[in-house]
């Protein structure tokens, strides 16, 4: 039996099949990886997200005592676990995320957050870092293109809770 090498067109899926690498592709993107992140991957993350929101939840009412809007953000969290429930039901293979798929799924887990930080005090809350999550993902997994688009949506998300807060403030001073 010889040894074979595997080709660029099988690189980064398991047991060297998947699919082949495109013509958008540079070296640079095959070096690095982008492109490569497995659907299954992606979705094994966003469930420690959504665990990680619920549990946050629970210590903010529960333990903490404070009072966030239930009725608000329970069912964003339950959007991102049924969207999860979709994907996992749509492909349950290990195939790689296609840019689009992965900016789409990233884009709603940025606006879902941006809603949350909303209601539960804007850019001030502690959390606010992990606006930085998706976009830092997005930035080594796709295409330039595409994490200007990330970026942009992030600057949108952060200046429009950040004008709410200012909003806020301005009509609680007068």
């Amino acid at each position: 039996m010889t040894a074979t090498t595997p080709s660029p067109d099988s690189l980064g899926s398991p047991r060297g099949q998947g699919a082949p690498a495109t013509a958008h592709m540079g070296l640079w993107d095959l070096v690095t990886g982008r492109g490569r992140l497995r659907l299954h991957t992606l979705i094994a993350l966003r469930w420690q997200g959504i665990i990680g929101q619920l549990v946050v939840l629970a210590v903010a009412g529960l333990w903490r005592g404070l009072e966030p809007p239930w009725l608000i953000l329970l069912p964003l969290v339950a959007a991102s676990a049924l969207s999860n429930l979709v994907l996992a039901y749509v492909d349950h293979g290990q195939r790689p995320a296609k840019d689009r798929e992965l900016v789409a799924i990233l884009a709603f887990d940025t606006a879902q957050l941006t809603v949350m930080l909303f209601f539960t005090g804007g850019i001030l809350n502690p959390f606010a870092i992990l606006l930085v999550a998706p976009i830092a993902l997005a930035a080594a997994t796709v295409r330039a293109p595409y994490v200007i688009g990330m970026v942009v949506l992030g600057f949108i998300c952060v200046s429009a809770v950040l004008r709410s807060l200012l909003a806020v403030r301005l009509i609680a001073c007068s």
